[in-house]
């Protein structure tokens, strides 16, 4: 589907195909880099034949006054523009359990997201504040309760303030918070705005605003009830932490339930959580090693030896059956809790 409102929620789309059964986990909405609405989405039919009519019918028609193109098209260029997380099934996936807000502060912070819903059982960790491509929040957010019967609840929050902005509140099934929070990196489109993802998912996470005394466990205790399984603390080149991390879970799902810690708070410090691929982090370790090596060049009787990727896999700490602390002296350095796939 081509052409649809900004403004355009899932109801929309079910009416518009009335007659088709299409319930709420059948329909897919693009994002643009900014994580904003592109005006496209994606409606999965039970049958071909069943989307083979609602073309011929429905092609040309209107939601809300606009005209909608539209196109046949397969699952795997679903999983292309939305990304992997539309095709990863799961037991919940269909329980109308969340609400999604729109137009919300900037500034928005978990504890603000959960006072606006006193009075209701919101889950633990059960708040997703959404960051665009650009690291920007995009003024959404899911929100995960305990039962239907509280999401429902919520929606009468619909078009109440917080600050100075009104905000959306539309109920929704968790399947949209899932395919939204598991993240694959994009392969093409930055140009052209048609994004299309890889086949991927994200397993690590970038972290920011971090106090400056930190240590591993800090991070660790943050993602409390995930398996983290690798966490590398930036520092400058004189050894001073830079208030950056980054953090390799055990799985996607992990990854994924680790969004929810976006603008949790880490000794009075809101963290922002943004999720990457592995092939990032070590392309920050490569970077780093090179300033580090251009650094030595130009300073008489630099310290010479071993230094980044080699460094980090072959530090001192390995192979002694804990985890290495070896310490790197150089910009975004590393220190890293060895993964199960790096081996010294």
């Amino acid at each position: 589907m081509r052409g649809l409102p900004f403004t355009a929620v899932k109801a929309d789309i079910i009416t518009f195909f009335e007659g088709f059964g299409l319930e709420d986990h059948d329909i897919f909405f693009v994002s643009d880099a900014s994580g904003r609405p592109s005006g496209e989405a994606f409606a999965v039919f039970s049958s071909e034949d069943g989307a083979k009519t609602a073309l011929r019918d429905k092609d040309k028609k209107e939601v809300q006054g606009r005209w909608i193109d539209l196109f046949p098209t397969t699952r795997i260029e679903l999983y292309n523009r939305v990304g992997i997380g539309a095709g990863i099934k799961r037991d919940d996936f269909n329980d109308k359990v969340c609400v999604k807000m729109r137009g919300l502060p900037w500034s928005a912070s978990v504890q603000q997201l959960l006072a606006f819903f006193e009075g209701l059982s919101v889950a633990p960790h059960g708040v997703f504040i959404l960051n665009g491509m650009d690291q920007r929040p995009t003024g959404d957010a899911y929100v995960v309760f305990e039962s239907v019967a509280e999401a429902t609840e919520a929606t009468k929050r619909h078009k109440s303030m917080m600050g100075e902005r009104e905000v959306d509140v539309i109920q929704c099934c968790k399947g949209d918070l899932y395919v939204t929070t598991t993240y694959c990196p994009v392969v093409s489109g930055h140009q052209t705005g048609q994004l299309t993802y890889s086949r991927d998912p994200m397993t690590c996470a970038k972290l920011r605003g971090l106090p400056f005394a930190l240590e591993e466990a800090h991070i660790t205790s943050f993602f409390e009830g995930l398996k983290v399984i690798g966490t590398y603390i930036c520092k400058d080149f004189g050894g001073r932490t830079t208030g950056e991390a980054f953090v390799e879970f055990e799985s996607v799902d992990a990854c994924q339930q680790a969004m929810a810690r976006n603008r949790e708070a880490m000794e009075e410090r809101y963290i922002e959580v943004f999720a990457c691929s592995k092939d990032e982090v070590m392309m920050q370790i490569q970077n780093a090693s090179r300033q580090l090596q251009q650094q030595q060049v130009s300073v008489p009787g630099g310290r010479r030896g071993r230094s980044g990727v080699a460094a980090w896999l072959g530090g001192e700490g390995c192979g002694s059956g804990s985890p290495s602390l070896f310490r790197i002296d150089m910009s975004l350095c590393l220190s890293p809790i060895l993964s199960s796939s790096l081996t010294c």
